[in-house]
């Protein structure tokens, strides 16, 4: 049986319970709706942030969770129409479903 690890919540665990904290916390001044109090006859919002907590949750956001930019692909498709196939070419179509090109130990092109 492993031995158990009794030092408690590792500090990569721990990052991610505050990220999580701090998400949820986002969340709720994001979707939070306000209430009327009677005793007061005013509304108040009690999941509002300040401009300053949110822009420092960002910040802190920014430094445990990793940033998914976008990532640009380039990639090169050859369209050929089926008169322009031969026949071995369609048969190994038909035989395994796939149009790959890949190149044969006799390095001609050959479909898969």
């Amino acid at each position: 049986m492993a031995a158990r690890n009794r030092k408690g919540l590792s500090e990569n665990t721990r990052a991610r319970i505050q990220t999580s904290m701090i998400v949820n916390r986002l969340e709720k001044h994001i979707v939070s709706k306000p209430e009327f109090d009677k005793e007061t006859n005013t509304w108040i919002n009690k999941d509002l942030m300040t401009q300053s907590q949110v822009t420092a949750a960002l910040g802190l956001i920014k430094k445990t969770l990793p940033d998914l930019s976008s990532v640009e692909s380039k990639q090169e498709i050859t369209h050929r129409h089926v008169n322009e196939l031969t026949d071995a070419e369609l048969y190994s179509i038909a035989a395994t479903g796939s149009t790959r090109d890949t190149e044969s130990a006799s390095g001609k092109r050959k479909l898969n």
